[in-house]
């Protein structure tokens, strides 16, 4: 796996990460992220970023109202 900035300033949780030729992998298809913002460029950047580490489902809202429908 190749270094990513990211990875090292965010810590991700996960039941069982793998180690591989000395790095950690993480199972991220199986998480559902839900992105709240009010800014829709925000909403689409961040939910770009998460389907860039293979994250299983992102819903986006935009608002705290929305996010309580959408759950």
């Amino acid at each position: 796996m190749p270094f990513h900035p990211l990875l090292t300033s965010i810590k991700l949780a996960s039941p069982s990460p793998k180690k591989r030729d000395g790095w950690v992998s993480y199972q991220l298809e199986k998480l559902k992220i839900l992105v709240v913002d009010d800014n829709a460029h925000m909403r689409k950047l961040v939910s770009t970023i998460l389907h860039a580490f293979c994250v299983g489902q992102v819903l986006e809202a935009d608002s705290g109202e929305r996010a309580w429908e959408v759950l």
